[in-house]
């Protein structure tokens, strides 16, 4: 058991600085030395900072005989080496270079990715030139070099250009290079967009954005789905709405071009095609019209000779002003109806062939033409001189699967009469409009023509057919003075006839 009985003795209870006892006697009982002392002839060194060793500081007492030296003063921490300025990282510096001396570049902060791809990240940038500018809170840029960008990243990016404002929630493209630094040169091999909005003098809208290949000479491909656009002046809608919309095949560079200078497009060399699907066209909320699918191709040249097609299908009309009575008097819910078109084009001998048209009305009948014109060149086209074109033939076909019936009795109830005196009236209107009296067709060959369209007419035939074969070309521009002239001047210009089924 221990005992309180004092303080403990030791070094521990002494006052700082206090000696230890005897210590005092001790430093009395050594012998004081005289300076010099030891050295020959008892000469004193001079004193002197340039030969003296500098003495350590004593912090407190002196260490214990016989103690180890403690440990010498820590070395300062190793100083991290500085960042370089963002400006002197070579990828901004190269961006700098590729977006030219009109173009500014800021932004909030920059991170090196990859010094040996060069890709850096950009936060907060901002380019802006004259007329507009770019915000983008996250740029990623890899593979700059001169005049190219391997590929780019970017989310959140606002365009502003005078009043209309762009927002894209995400892009990313894959090698952009403008060799020369011409628009003309600019090419790209994939740019997609996600979530575009536009707001200004037109206000739309796209889920996504995806153009590929574009360089001149070269097969590109657009591709847009989810498109919502606002057209408040267009008057017969104020709103259309298409899920997707896809071009590949065609020269796209020199295709906007030619549009720009109303020249003639490019070749396509390896066949073309236009698709698209599910338009729908409203007004004031309700829908006007629309279809379910539209595909354009073009087939790949055969030497100087071009073949496509058309095929617009599930085309509907619905029964707004002023349609909206004329189909309830008829008993249509709408007019639902489909278009199909083959082409065949001779570029050597500049003939246009359209054969196959047919406008198809679902429950009404069918609308049949076929012609064959020449000199069609791609200078005619160009200069727009439709007048030169020359008609070689020409043939216009009509079945009747219901309409002419619900129109001639419609017409019978407005007039309270028979459908049968509706036709006949119809058919006396013919004969008169073709030049023949009341007792047969007038002179010049017409009375095979006529005597079909009344057959026709008064119901007896479901299709007539009228063709034209001219005894040589005539242009185009020569038909109204032929048709003024009377049925025996258009029978000789155009060789006409007809045939009911």
């Amino acid at each position: 058991m221990r005992h309180a009985v004092g303080p403990r003795r030791g070094t521990g209870d002494r006052p700082r600085g206090a000696r230890r006892p005897g210590a005092a006697q001790a430093a009395a009982a050594r012998p004081a030395r005289r300076r010099g002392a030891g050295r020959p002839d008892g000469q004193v060194r001079r004193a002197d900072s340039r030969h003296r060793a500098p003495r350590p500081r004593r912090a407190g007492l002196p260490p214990a005989p016989g103690a180890a030296p403690g440990p010498g003063p820590a070395a300062p921490p190793a100083l991290a080496a500085p960042a370089p300025p963002v400006d002197a990282l070579p990828a901004v510096a190269r961006f700098r270079a590729l977006l030219g001396a009109g173009t500014g570049l800021s932004y909030r902060a920059a991170e090196p990715i990859d010094p040996a791809t060069g890709s850096v990240r950009l936060l907060g940038a901002t380019l802006a030139r004259e007329g507009g500018k770019a915000e983008i809170e996250t740029l990623t840029l890899d593979g700059l070099a001169e005049a190219r960008i391997g590929a780019a990243s970017a989310r959140e990016v606002t365009l502003t250009l005078g009043d209309t404002t762009a927002r894209i929630a995400r892009l990313e493209l894959r090698g952009l290079a403008a060799p020369g630094g011409t628009p003309e040169a600019l090419a790209l091999d994939q740019l997609r967009l996600e979530i575009l909005t536009v707001e200004g003098d037109a206000s739309f809208a796209i889920a996504e954005a995806v153009l590929e290949d574009y360089a001149a000479g070269r097969p590109g491909r657009l591709t847009l789905a989810g498109i919502d656009a606002l057209l408040p002046q267009a008057g017969l809608v104020d709103r259309v709405r298409v899920g997707r919309v896809a071009l590949r095949g065609l020269d796209l560079p020199g295709s906007l071009s030619a549009m720009g200078s109303q020249t003639t497009p490019p070749r396509a060399s390896a066949g073309y095609a236009m698709e698209i699907e599910s338009l729908l066209g409203s007004l004031a909320g309700q829908p006007v019209g629309g279809f379910g699918s539209l595909r354009l191709q073009g087939d790949p040249p055969a030497g100087e000779i071009e073949t496509g097609r058309l095929a617009l299908r599930d085309l509907r009309v619905e029964p707004s002003p002023p349609l909206e009575d004329w189909l309830r008097r008829l008993g249509y819910p709408a007019l639902l109806a489909d278009l199909t078109a083959e082409s065949r084009y001779d570029r050597a001998r500049g003939r246009l062939e359209l054969g196959s048209l047919s406008l198809a009305g679902r429950e009404m009948g069918v609308l049949g033409l076929s012609l064959a014109l020449e000199g069609v060149t791609p200078e005619a086209a160009e200069a727009q001189d439709w007048e030169q074109l020359r008609l070689a033939g020409l043939a216009l076909r009509l079945l009747d699967q219901s309409l002419l019936g619900r129109v001639a009795r419609d017409a019978a109830r407005q007039g309270r009469t028979t459908e049968a005196q509706v036709r006949e009236g119809w058919a006396r209107q013919a004969a008169a409009m073709l030049g023949a009296g009341p007792r047969g067709p007038a002179p010049g060959g017409i009375g095979p023509i006529l005597v079909a369209l009344q057959r026709f007419l008064r119901g007896e035939a479901k299709e007539v057919e009228v063709t034209a074969r001219p005894p040589q070309p005539v242009a185009l521009g020569e038909l109204p003075a032929a048709l003024m002239g009377g049925a025996a001047a258009v029978q000789r210009v155009l060789g006409l006839g007809a045939v009911a089924r």
